[in-house]
């Protein structure tokens, strides 16, 4: 072989490569994002086995990414093994418990006053003394950490109350009595005594000893774009309280039991039922990202969203209705617009768990045709054909419900 011929050879292996290497890293980013998918699924499946073999519910718990980024919050890395604990009733026979009247602010008592709950031991010798683990500093090992909620019975009679510990540092102990909602029943003014009465606490799921699951490397759960029916992101993180767990539990039949997360972001963890099916996007975490979109607040503009008395601010991002979209002028392609991204669908009916292809997450806006409305904006001889969708100055934008097309309908993707 002559020096020209080599070079020759060279110069195609060169191009050869110039051609290909991009796929195949393509490809290998891809596969990444289907392994992370298998593994959560068998994850998952793993918690619904262990809810039949121990006879309690067991779930997974989905640990948010905390930075100081725009994406803080927002995606996850890792998913552990969660059970709910037996009800607690403190540490002795002379444990009790109390409500007592006392104001919101003790600096403002124009706001008014609310129910909280004392949680004591009746000491023959010293007297009342705070319960240690109820109390306790260190928030790992206290029964109730800051910002969760509870159930209690007063006196093993009556029904089970909504309460809370307030959000705050670790040496906060304000233990509250939710009946905020006109639906709650009415205080147990039977415990509102010195002396206390027996109680019932009925903790969130905790986390057990199970080995995690870390998914590969460069792939991530999407909480952004993540929750329950047709559209909702239940799961985004709203802030401006420390991003809390989102935890999914299953009962001894396997079904879908309850849905453990901080859905408006005061920092408090809500119990809810399972309404509807469950929708976890599996993409990587440099593709997170959401936006105000064109109108340039957070929310639909110009409303209060949250009924807290400010709009367009940041709780109030990707609210239903609005025009938050998931791209931005650092990201060309968010998870939402990746068809490599798969979604996990947990069935509220059966508990079921399917993979399922994203769909296309267009959606035209208000105008009601593709691209700049009456514009034929490529030029070929068409205006607001599905050609232009997502043409610049266009109103069209990524909806959540378009992209689960093929989640809402289950269908599997087989052999990935």
């Amino acid at each position: 072989m002559t020096l020209l011929e080599l070079l020759v050879v060279v110069v195609i292996v060169l191009l050869l490569l110039a051609v290909f290497a991009p796929l195949i890293r393509s490809t290998s980013k891809d596969r990444r994002v289907r392994e992370a998918s298998r593994a959560l699924s068998g994850y998952i499946n793993g918690a619904r086995t262990l809810a039949a073999e121990r006879g309690r519910p067991v779930g997974i718990g989905i640990e948010r990414v905390a930075s100081e980024q725009p994406v803080n919050g927002l995606y996850a890395t890792e998913i552990y093994t969660v059970e709910v604990p037996p009800p607690y009733s403190g540490i002795s026979v002379q444990a009790r418990a109390r409500i007592e009247s006392r104001p919101v602010n003790p600096l403002n008592v124009a706001v008014g006053n609310r129910w909280e709950i004392d949680f004591y031991e009746n000491d023959p010798v010293v007297g009342q003394i705070n319960d240690m683990l109820m109390y306790h500093n260190n928030p790992r090992r206290a029964i109730v950490e800051p910002g969760e909620s509870f159930w209690v019975r007063f006196d093993y009679r009556g029904p089970l109350y909504r309460a809370f510990r307030a959000p705050g540092s670790a040496t906060s102990f304000t233990f509250v009595l939710d009946i905020s909602s006109p639906t709650s029943p009415p205080p147990p003014l039977f415990a509102n005594t010195s002396w206390g009465v027996p109680f019932q606490l009925y903790r969130h799921p905790v986390r057990s000893g199970a080995e995690p699951l870390r998914l590969p490397v460069n792939t991530a759960i999407d909480l952004s774009v993540s929750g329950f029916g047709a559209n909702g992101n239940q799961f985004t993180y709203l802030g401006p309280a420390p991003a809390q767990p989102v935890q999914i539990l299953f009962n001894v039949a396997g079904d879908l039991e309850s849905i453990y997360a901080d859905t408006n972001g005061d920092g408090v963890v809500d119990h809810m039922p399972p309404m509807s099916s469950i929708h976890l996007m599996v993409g990587r975490p440099q593709q997170v990202v959401v936006d105000s979109g064109p109108d340039g607040g957070w929310g639909v503009l110009n409303v209060d969203d949250n009924g807290n008395g400010t709009v367009d601010e940041a709780v109030e991002r990707g609210w239903p209705g609005s025009d938050d979209v998931f791209v931005d002028n650092i990201v060309d392609t968010s998870n939402i617009m990746d068809m490599s991204t798969l979604w996990i669908t947990i069935s509220n009916r059966t508990g079921q768990v399917t993979t399922t292809e994203n769909g296309s997450p267009w959606s035209f806006g208000l105008d009601g045709g593709w691209g700049v409305v009456a514009v034929d904006d490529d030029g070929n001889g068409l205006v607001d054909d599905i050609g232009e969708r997502g043409w610049s100055g266009s109103d069209d934008v990524l909806a959540i419900f378009a992209a689960r097309q093929f989640a809402r309908g289950k269908i599997n993707t087989g052999g990935r």
